[in-house]
């Protein structure tokens, strides 16, 4: 039972690692924004003329008010696609999660530790980490068998007592969205640019790389967050898109407090 215990304490402690992408998503917090990286904004130049024709929606808007407004969308919407990387205490973190008020599903990666699949439906998490992952966690024990009894399965964490049941807080948009501070100030207007075929406005905190970029439209949303040179970005996509949640077989699923996670 030890072995699993010890298990359970190094995957809990990479799986919260990964749960610091909120951290890293608000680098600009004191000031209210969230990330992104400002390299992006070269790459799309050439898009700026086309786009700053349509920046109407956003012209008698301050920065502050821009990013007030698409937080405050984020935190009301059904469903968001999230993906991208960001690094966190050395790690870095790869995202592909679609997050939603029903629950989540999708995929985290830690580079050189592994992947795991991450489910939540309502109150209830499902974690089925990779092989990779098992053998990072496990350290020392990794030749004891516990590889292959965990294999394949989800870990449902206990509801209570267990730190790995904290990463769940990745899965709700308006959780997501509240990481980003409550003082929208001192945000300034970028550059207008192109992502993913739709024309966006840059918002910037003008002390640090860090900058978001929004719809241009009356009723903003965020496209991207960006931690500013080698710290990575954050896609959003697929807002309010239909979000089917279905729960792992049984017999696929590991009571997580009978393993110490």
């Amino acid at each position: 039972m030890r072995t699993f215990r010890c298990a359970g304490r190094r995957l809990a402690a990479a799986a919260l690692g990964g749960a610091a992408i909120l951290g890293v998503t608000t680098a600009c917090s004191s000031s209210g924004t969230s990330a992104a990286a400002g390299s992006t904004a070269g790459s799309t130049s050439s898009a700026t003329a086309s786009a700053s024709a349509k920046a109407a929606p956003l012209d008698a808007l301050t920065a502050d008010q821009i990013a007030s407004r698409a937080t405050a969308d984020l935190k009301v919407v059904k469903s968001v696609h999230v993906s991208g990387s960001v690094q966190s205490s050395g790690q870095n973190i790869a995202l592909n999660l679609t997050l939603g008020t029903k629950g989540c599903t999708g995929t985290m990666a830690i580079k050189g530790e592994g992947s795991f699949i991450l489910l939540k439906i309502g109150q209830t998490l499902w974690i089925k980490p990779d092989n990779a992952f098992w053998k990072h966690a496990a350290g020392a024990d990794a030749g004891s068998g516990l590889i292959d009894l965990l294999s394949g399965k989800y870990i449902k964490p206990s509801a209570k007592g267990s730190s790995l049941a904290s990463i769940g807080t990745l899965c709700d948009p308006a959780q997501f969205a509240k990481s980003f501070g409550s003082q929208m100030t001192g945000m300034v207007k970028g550059a207008s640019t192109t992502i993913a075929g739709r024309p966006a406005l840059q918002i910037k905190d003008t002390a640090d790389p860090a900058s978001a970029y929004v719809t241009v439209s009356a009723q903003p949303e965020f496209l991207r967050l960006a931690g500013g040179g080698s710290n990575g970005k954050l896609d959003f996509s697929q807002y309010n898109a239909s979000l089917h949640l279905t729960p792992p077989p049984a017999a696929q699923v590991l009571d997580g407090a009978k393993y110490g996670f």
